[in-house]
C-alpha cells in the first residue's frame, strides 16, 4: 500500500494533489447532501399523510430560537419547498462533483500520457 502511494506521490504533481482533494471534499459535500435529502423524506411524507407537523416535528425546540411571526407561516407547502431546494442544491453539487472528476480524469491521462511518451 505504501508503494502504491509513493508511486502515485511520484507521478502526480502539486497542482493534481490539489484537485484531488477538492474533488474528495466535493464526493464528501455530496454525500452529506444525499444523507440531508433521504432524511426529509419521511418527515414531509409523514405530514402529507397526517397533516400533522407537530407530531412529526419537535417544534418547541425550533420555535424557541425563531421570531414569533415565523411560527404561523410553518406548513405543508414550506416543507415541501424546502424539500425541493434540498433536492436542487443536490443535484447542481452533484453535477459539478461529476463534471469536475471527468475532467480532472481526462487532464490526468493526458499528463501522465504525456510524461511516459515523451
Amino acid at each position: 500500500m505504501f508503494k502504491t502511494i509513493k508511486k502515485l506521490n511520484f507521478i502526480l504533481n502539486k497542482s493534481h494533489k490539489k484537485k484531488i482533494l477538492f474533488l474528495l471534499f466535493l464526493l464528501i459535500l455530496t454525500v452529506f447532501f444525499d444523507m440531508v435529502g433521504l432524511s426529509l423524506l419521511y418527515p414531509v411524507l409523514s405530514v402529507m399523510n397526517d397533516s400533522n407537523i407537530e407530531g412529526v416535528f419537535n417544534l418547541g425546540v425550533i420555535f424557541k430560537y425563531l421570531p414569533q411571526n415565523i411560527n404561523q407561516g410553518l406548513n405543508i407547502s414550506n416543507l415541501l419547498s424546502l424539500l425541493l431546494s434540498v433536492y436542487v442544491f443536490k443535484t447542481i453539487i452533484t453535477l459539478l462533483s461529476s463534471w469536475f472528476e471527468t475532467k480532472l480524469l481526462a487532464n490526468l491521462h493526458r499528463d501522465i500520457s504525456n510524461k511516459l511518451f515523451s
